[in-house]
């Protein structure tokens, strides 16, 4: 099927309605109709409820499910272009990794920012999703890396490249009286009975050591990003655990505590797949990687 209408279909729900979409794309209506008619013969589905009367677009199931492939397509297919066209007039390409919003930072900072100072010519797109999100991607061959806070599932497809441990740290609302006191290094024992929003990668491993010693586990919030339990912080709604601390950015009216490494850290995995061969600048990140273990 024709790549325009996969970028025809997504025009179509980000427009809500055809009239807008075919204006956008320059087309006639009925010309527009007649492909979407066309993509729900290929693939044998209604993708669009049609009601009487309704003006605005509402998808089936089946019409969500191509919607998100749609654009999945479309941005492969783009990007695929880049790539083609930068290796042609001898440009290095594109390293394309998946990674856990919290790990960006120290990505950068100990992987990303010293190779670009050997290997400048080339150009990175980042993914930013979960563990099983990347595991997804990564089996898929839209991406190349998978950078996580947590061993990934089904560990036996993969290849680890790097696992790097970090300290953890708990955040609290500049004004907060959770640790009216504490200004050196807090123990996790500390955290016991405050109420905590932690990220999914540590959620498990807290919820064994309180459990294991006896102490009153608070989980109050559960998220995927540092992002997140910071602002659950900031607003004083209890006491942020992440891994490293917050960028400046990110630390305003905020206290940031270390969690002395004694009893538990946190860690960063790098995976790729197994004996899948990848580009000309992922093999030679990946063997970066390898290096400075």
């Amino acid at each position: 099927m024709d790549l325009d209408y996969f970028r025809n279909f997504i025009m179509m729900v980000d427009s809500q309605t055809l009239t807008e979409a075919a204006k956008r794309l320059s087309m006639v209506q009925p010309a527009l109709s007649a492909q979407l008619k066309q993509i729900e013969k290929i693939y044998g589905a209604e993708l669009i409820i049609t009601q009487r009367g309704g003006r605005r677009i509402e998808l089936t199931e089946a019409g969500e499910l191509f919607y998100r492939r749609a654009q999945d397509i479309v941005a492969i297919a783009d990007e695929l272009r880049h790539e083609v066209t930068t290796i042609s007039h001898g440009g290095m390409g594109t390293l394309r990794a998946a990674i856990t919003p919290g790990a960006v930072n120290g990505f950068i900072d100990d992987y990303l920012r010293p190779f670009r100072e050997t290997t400048p010519e080339f150009r990175v797109v980042f993914n930013e999703s979960s563990a099983d999100r990347q595991a997804e991607s990564l089996l898929a061959g839209t991406v190349d890396i998978g950078v996580m806070n947590e061993p990934i599932a089904r560990g036996y497809l993969f290849e680890r490249l790097s696992i790097r441990y970090r300290s953890l740290a708990a955040v609290v609302a500049a004004e907060s009286d959770y640790f009216p006191e504490m200004y050196g290094k807090l123990r996790i024992e500390d955290l016991a009975g405050k109420p905590l929003c932690v990220t999914r990668s540590l959620a498990g491993r807290l919820e064994d050591f309180f459990r294991d010693r006896g102490l009153q586990d608070d989980i109050r919030s559960v998220c995927t990003t540092n992002a997140l339990a910071l602002h659950w912080a900031r607003r004083g709604m209890g006491v942020a655990v992440i891994m490293g601390e917050p960028d400046e950015a990110d630390a305003s009216h905020l206290r940031t505590l270390p969690i002395a490494p004694e009893d538990m850290l946190g860690a960063e995995h790098i995976y790729k797949v197994k004996d899948r061969k990848l580009s000309t600048v992922a093999q030679k990140f990946c063997a970066f990687i390898s290096e400075r273990i």
